[in-house]
């Protein structure tokens, strides 16, 4: 429910659902824009309302950041006084202000910033906050249900990991499974694999191997790839404790001293030059998703020179965490569902430009098993416009610049590559150049042809067929007004089916398919090539991605075209799907 105001609200001239008419002085709102400086009567209605409903003890920038103010109120609460600090920032109304409960013994344990005390009102809702209401309404609608914890604030996990990340280090990480569990265990060590960012302070990348208990015995280890990142970082263990109680950020000195009692060059872990670290982990249960715990894991981390820590030299000794990332299987398959069907699956791509690249990247990232590729092209100033890869491929085979990038970045995926023309692979044996490719092709549950080559679409689904494996072709059309997303299925209508259809109108030609007419001949470039950009070319990719899952959840009972055609001068893409059998005029019945 939207918070009450008294009747009629802020005036006309002040309300934000209007904002043509308000009264302004002063500069734009944003940047270092004095709040109330753009709207000044709206301000003065916003402490009026304050007033109504508390005390206003103080108004102020002089303890906030340029353009900001802060405003000292008191509002009561079952017999409670509770100082606030309402923090305006230079977009008020337009965009919300900060409110933070200022004793940590008012603080609540959700919804509430334990680091800051700062609250959370609002719904994950890009409408929750409305402008022409007062703060002071939102205080006292809300704040109510957040104190006494009713259920109808918004149901959020709000795990300890998240409060501790405010002392982290930028770029600093620790990559660790989200589903492992302890049983018994309270204290051991964890493998892990550290690198080291340079920097003031230095950021720790690390990545857990594995849980070790009191006795070196292994209780879970890291079942997925080690990312490329870490392949040479150096191996370490350091101390782990599970906690009875969810530690607090303000209590890092005795929480780091339960698990790493150390003192002066005891414990001490060498990272990089005169560069040292004192380096442990603390677990604890926690709410991980809504209504449920489990383990959330802290690293905590000081790092200084050798002199410092044989000294105690507190003052060159830098405290801090790297932030706990959940690196497991279900943890990054859990924001693209649909597409866990892609997961594990071995998949051969043809055709790696404009729209075959995406594909194959967004397979990637979903997790396939391997990706086979082929293609003879290389990256250029003038294709990578409309390229996933900019100037760092520049000159480079296609095949080789994206299997570069997916191992470095997409470590499940295995790649195997080919740099020749498709129809000079020998698909019988998987021996001499792109033999690699024939072998991957040769398991492939799925094949994309994006070469907008009709021979060579002709070769694999023949090939495809032949393994009971679908093939998907994406391609754009000369004029590139229209393009094709055609699924072929084992046992269904093949390519040259599709023509027969095509030449009898039963299933109408992409806007744009034949003419050379809109072909685009580049200086120093022998072969003709078409003009498109990559967010028309997007609408390709993404949807050739779309059938892929659909195919790999479901295998397709017959063949069929969905034909992409953009309508209009604003080129709103419009897709048309047509199912088709096997044409009696083809001899492949």
């Amino acid at each position: 429910a939207r918070p009450r105001e008294p009747a009629g609200g802020p005036p006309a001239s002040r309300r934000m659902s209007v904002p043509a008419p308000m009264a302004r002085s002063g500069g734009p709102v944003g940047g270092d824009t004095p709040c109330g400086a753009a709207w000044p009567d709206r301000f003065t209605w916003e402490l009026a309302r304050l007033r109504e409903r508390g005390r206003v003890t103080g108004a102020g920038r002089e303890t906030a950041p340029p353009g900001f103010l802060v405003v000292r109120y008191e509002w009561d609460h079952r017999g409670r006084t509770l100082p606030l600090a309402i923090i305006y920032p230079p977009g008020f109304p337009l965009t919300r202000p900060e409110i933070r409960m200022l004793r940590v013994e008012d603080r609540p344990r959700n919804h509430c910033n334990p680091v800051n005390g700062n609250l959370c009102f609002l719904a994950h809702d890009r409408h929750a906050w409305q402008p022409e209401t007062s703060v002071a309404s939102y205080i006292e609608d809300r704040l109510p249900m957040i104190l006494d914890g009713t259920p109808d604030g918004e149901p959020v996990a709000e795990p300890m990991e998240d409060w501790w990340a405010a002392l982290a280090v930028p770029g600093s990480a620790f990559v660790i499974e989200s589903g492992w569990e302890l049983g018994t265990h309270t204290c051991g060590t964890l493998a892990l694999r550290v690198g080291v960012v340079p920097g003031r302070p230095p950021a720790l990348r690390a990545f857990v191997e594995g849980v070790l208990d009191g006795g070196g015995g292994e209780i879970a280890r890291n079942a997925g790839p080690l990312p490329l990142e870490f392949s040479a970082a150096r191996s370490i263990r350091v101390p782990w404790r599970l906690l009875d109680e969810e530690p607090q950020p303000d209590e890092y000195e005795r929480v780091f001293g339960a698990v790493s009692p150390g003192t002066g060059t005891t414990g001490l872990i060498p990272l990089a030059d005169s560069l040292r670290a004192r380096i442990a982990a603390v677990a604890c249960r926690t709410e991980i998703t809504h209504g449920e715990r489990g383990l959330s894991w802290i690293l905590l981390v000081r790092t200084g020179s050798r002199r410092a820590f044989e000294h105690g030299r507190a003052d060159q000794i830098h405290s801090g965490t790297a932030r706990t990332l959940r690196a497991g299987l279900d943890d990054r398959r859990s924001r693209s569902p649909s597409a866990g069907v892609i997961a594990g699956k071995r998949i051969a791509i043809v055709g790696l430009g404009a729209v075959g690249a995406p594909v194959a990247l967004d397979l990637a990232r979903n997790g396939a098993r391997s990706i086979a590729m082929a293609d003879l092209d290389i990256v250029t100033p003038g294709n990578a416009v409309r390229w996933p890869l900019g100037e760092s491929a520049w000159g480079r085979f296609k095949v080789d610049a994206l299997a570069d990038f997916i191992a470095a970045n997409h470590a499940a995926t295995r790649t195997a590559v080919a740099r020749m023309p498709i129809g000079n692979l020998d698909f019988r044996t998987a021996e001499g150049e792109g033999g690699e490719f024939v072998a991957a092709l040769n398991q492939a549950d799925l094949v994309v042809d994006c070469s907008t080559s009709f021979e060579v679409e002709r070769l694999l689904a023949r090939h495809a067929g032949s393994m009971g494996a679908p093939l998907i072709s994406a391609y754009g059309t000369a004029a590139f007004t229209g393009g094709v997303v055609a699924c072929f299925a084992p046992g269904g209508g093949c390519p040259n089916c599709l023509l027969h259809q095509y030449g009898s109108g039963a299933i109408a030609r992409p806007s744009g398919e034949r003419g050379d007419a809109h072909a685009v001949r580049l200086p120093g470039c022998a072969d003709a090539t078409f003009s498109g950009a990559s967010h028309d070319l997007g609408e390709l990719s993404m949807h050739a991605v779309r059938v892929a899952v659909r195919t790999l959840r479901a295998a397709p009972a017959t063949s069929f075209v969905e034909t992409l055609n953009f309508v209009g001068e604003d080129r709103r893409p419009a897709w048309r799907f047509d199912p088709f059998e096997r044409h009696p005029a083809c001899a492949c019945g």
